[in-house]
C-alpha cells in the first residue's frame, strides 16, 4: 500500500510542476499492485452434458484463480513488471464435446488452433489474448513459441505453476534444460530434467556438492533449480536474462497482448540501438535513455513507464499533465510441452464401475448447475431495480452454495465404490474442494489420504505440500 501512495505522489508531481524542480526517484521493489497485464482467456471444452472434467488440478474457477494469483505473486517477488490478467473463464458449447478429452500434444494443440481460427465464434477465440483451452485429456500442458504464441492446451495432471510455466514459453522462454542446457540465458546453469537432487546440478556446474559451494554459487543453483522454466519442484524463480526475454517478447506483442502499454527507460543492453534513424520510443528494443527523455517525448499518455532498478532524475521548467503510472523492474519457433510428472484419471464419469460413474456424473451435473445459478443470478440482478439486486444475488449465492455442497456429497459417494487411481483422483478432488470451501480439517485429511496411498512420488509431494497449507490454516484459526 505504501507503493500505491508513492505512485499517486509521483502522479501529482508530474501533473503539477510549474517551476524548476529536480526530483530523485528511487522506486521500491515491493510492487504487489504494479503490473503490465498479459491478457489470458481460459476456455473449457466440456463434454456432451456440458460438464467440465470431473476431477483434476484445473477443473474449477477456483483452481484457475489460484494459479493466476500464485503466478502474479511469483512475478512480483522476482520483480518483473509483467502480470497475468484472466479476462474470462468460459465453457465452450457441448457441440464441441468430441474434443473434450484431447491430450496435451502438439498435434492436438495445432488442431484446436486451426479450428478456432476457422470458427472463432464457436471456439470463443480471442485475437487480443492468449487462448487457453482446457480438456479432460492425458498429459500436462503444451504451449507454442512466437510467432504463434496465442494458444495453450492444458489438461488435468498439472502443478500449481503450470499456467505461468506455459505462459513463459509464450513469452519466448525455454526450459532450463533445453538444448543441452543452452536455454539462451547465460545466468541459468546447466540443467537436466531427470535430476532429482541439487547436488547433481552443483557437481555438473562446479564440481562440488551443493553444501560445499559458496553462497553466490548456491544462489545460482537455487535460481536454476527452482526456476519457473525447470522441471523441478517447487518453481518460483526467474533470472534477469529470462525477465529480459519475457519483457522483449511482451513489448513486441503489445498491440494484441497487453492491457497497459509499457515504455521502458534505460535498458543498457538495448541503449545503443537508438540513432537518428531509430529514435528512442520506449519500446524494449528502443528504450528511453533516461526518465526525462521519456517525459519529453509527448507519447506517454495512457501508458506506463517502466524503470530499471536504481535512481532516476527529472528536471522540469514547465507544466506537465500526463496520465501515466511509473513502475520498476529488476534489478525460433519450436514445439514444446511440460513433462508429465504424475497422472490420475480424469474422465471418471465414464468409469467402468457403474456406481462410481453415476456418482461422478451427478457431481458434474451439480457443478454445472452451480455455475449456471451464479450466471443467471448476475443477469437477473443486472436487469432488476436497485433495491431488489441484493436479494436476487443472495438467493443465487445460497443456491450456488447448496449445489457445491451437493458436488461434495456425490464425490463422497463415488469414493465409497472407487479403487486404485480412480479413488486417488476423487480424493484429490475432494481435498481441493474442501480447500475452496474453507473446510481445512477435511482438506488436510484428504490430502494425507492421497499422500499415504499413492506410489507416484510427485503426486505425493504435491499432496503433502497442500496438506501443509491446510495445516497452516488450521493453526491460524486456533491462534
Amino acid at each position: 500500500m505504501v507503493y500505491k501512495g508513492l505512485i499517486i505522489l509521483i502522479k501529482k508531481y508530474l501533473r503539477g510542476i510549474s517551476c524548476f524542480w529536480m526530483i530523485s526517484l528511487i522506486l521500491p521493489v515491493n510492487q504487489a499492485i504494479a503490473n503490465i497485464p498479459l491478457r489470458v482467456s481460459i476456455k473449457y471444452i466440456v463434454d456432451e452434458n456440458g460438464s467440465r472434467p470431473a476431477t483434476g488440478s484445473f477443473n474449477t474457477d477456483e483452481e484457475i484463480n489460484e494459479q493466476s494469483i500464485l503466478a502474479n505473486t511469483v512475478l512480483a517477488t522476482v520483480i518483473s513488471e509483467l502480470r497475468i490478467q484472466v479476462i474470462e473463464i468460459a465453457d465452450l458449447p457441448p457441440t464441441l464435446s468430441a474434443y473434450s478429452s484431447l491430450s496435451a500434444t502438439a498435434a492436438n494443440r495445432d488442431l484446436i488452433r486451426t479450428m478456432a481460427l476457422a470458427e472463432p465464434t464457436t471456439w470463443f477465440w480471442k485475437t487480443d489474448a492468449i487462448n487457453v483451452y482446457v480438456t479432460a485429456g492425458n498429459g500436462s500442458a503444451i504451449s507454442k513459441f512466437p510467432p504463434d504464441n496465442d494458444i495453450i492446451l492444458i489438461t488435468q495432471s498439472i502443478f500449481d505453476t503450470t499456467l505461468l510455466h506455459e505462459l513463459g514459453h509464450s513469452l519466448n522462454l525455454k526450459h532450463t534444460h533445453q538444448n543441452n542446457g543452452n536455454d539462451g540465458c547465460v545466468d541459468t546453469l546447466n540443467d537436466n530434467a531427470d535430476w532429482v537432487f541439487k547436488d547433481q546440478m552443483a557437481i555438473s556446474n562446479y564440481g562440488l556438492a551443493y553444501g560445499q559451494l559458496t553462497a553466490m554459487q548456491q544462489n545460482k543453483v537455487d535460481n536454476t533449480w527452482s526456476n519457473i522454466m525447470s522441471y523441478h519442484i517447487p518453481r518460483d524463480q526467474l533470472t534477469s536474462c529470462q525477465k529480459d526475454r519475457a519483457s522483449q517478447q511482451a513489448s513486441s506483442d503489445e498491440d494484441w497482448l497487453l492491457t497497459k502499454i509499457p515504455r521502458y527507460v534505460i535498458n543498457n543492453t538495448n541503449a545503443n540501438n537508438c540513432s537518428l534513424l531509430n529514435i528512442c520510443n520506449g519500446t524494449w528494443t528502443l528504450p528511453f535513455l533516461d526518465l526525462q527523455s521519456a517525459l519529453d517525448s509527448d507519447t506517454l499518455n495512457g501508458k506506463s513507464i517502466i524503470l530499471e532498478q536504481g535512481s532516476h532524475f527529472i528536471m522540469q521548467n514547465e507544466s506537465i499533465n500526463l496520465d501515466v503510472d511509473i513502475y520498476t523492474r529488476q534489478g525460433e519457433s519450436v514445439i514444446d510441452r511440460e513433462v508429465l510428472l504424475y497422472e490420475l484419471p480424469v474422465n471418471i464419469g465414464r468409469s467402468q464401475n457403474p456406481a462410481v460413474s453415476y456418482a461422478v456424473r451427478e457431481a458434474q451435473r451439480e457443478a454445472t448447475l452451480a455455475r449456471k445459478t451464479m450466471k443467471k443470478g448476475k443477469k437477473n440482478a443486472a436487469a432488476a431495480i436497485a433495491e431488489d439486486r441484493a436479494v436476487i444475488m443472495k438467493q443465487a449465492k445460497d443456491k450456488n452454495k447448496q449445489h457445491k455442497a451437493n458436488v461434495i456429497q456425490h464425490f463422497l459417494e463415488a469414493e465409497k465404490y472407487a479403487s486404485g487411481n480412480e479413488k486417488l483422483a476423487i480424493q484429490m478432488e475432494l481435498a481441493q474442494r474442501y480447500w475452496h470451501s474453507q473446510n481445512y480439517p477435511l482438506c488436510l485429511e484428504y490430502y494425507i489420504r492421497v499422500a499415504d496411498n499413492t506410489d507416484q512420488i510427485h503426486l505425493q509431494k504435491k499432496a503433502l505440500r497442500h496438506a501443509n497449507q491446510c495445516q497452516n490454516k488450521i493453526a491460524e484459526a486456533i491462534n
